[in-house]
């Protein structure tokens, strides 16, 4: 069995699949209070695992939610989602994008702009190959409220 990184590929696939089999879940929240009262959330879940083949796969969800009533709404809210997949040589797809990196880790980003609205959700399933051992992710969330002072920000990972 060939050596990569102290470790082989056998060890990496019984890894990748020990990572993430059925069960395995993460998620992350993280608020920023407004000066009125409302608050703007970022959240961030992958969970509900699956494999097939040489892939294995999780549902992702990350949301940016803008809370209270002064106003009920945001000028602009955004939603940007990074997805990182660390390996041998790992690949990872989501939302129709498909990243292949280089020797340890790969990512891909996805974002999404509502206007005049509360909200900003994006998801889907998120597949990597088995030779990836783990996946995480970072969710960053904007909010521009002018009357309450400007934009507002909230992160969230697993």
């Amino acid at each position: 069995m060939r050596k990569i990184f102290g470790a082989t590929i056998a060890g990496l696939a019984l890894a990748a699949g020990t990572l993430m089999g059925a069960g395995s879940a993460s998620a992350s929240t993280s608020d920023t209070y407004l000066p009125g009262g409302d608050y703007l959330e970022t959240s961030i879940s992958a969970g509900g695992w699956s494999g097939q083949g040489g892939t294995s796969c999780a549902t992702v969800q990350s949301n940016v939610h803008l809370y209270g009533n002064n106003p009920f709404y945001a000028q602009n809210i955004n939603n940007t989602t990074t997805l990182d997949a660390y390996g041998y040589h790992p690949v990872i797809s989501w939302r129709g994008m498909t990243r292949s990196g280089g020797t340890v880790d790969t990512s891909v980003t996805d974002s999404y702009h509502n206007s005049y609205d509360w909200r900003s959700d994006m998801g889907g399933a998120a597949c990597i190959n088995t030779t990836a051992g783990s996946l995480t992710g970072v969710a960053r969330g904007e909010a521009y409220v002018p009357s309450q002072g400007g934009w507002y920000y909230a992160n969230a990972s697993f």
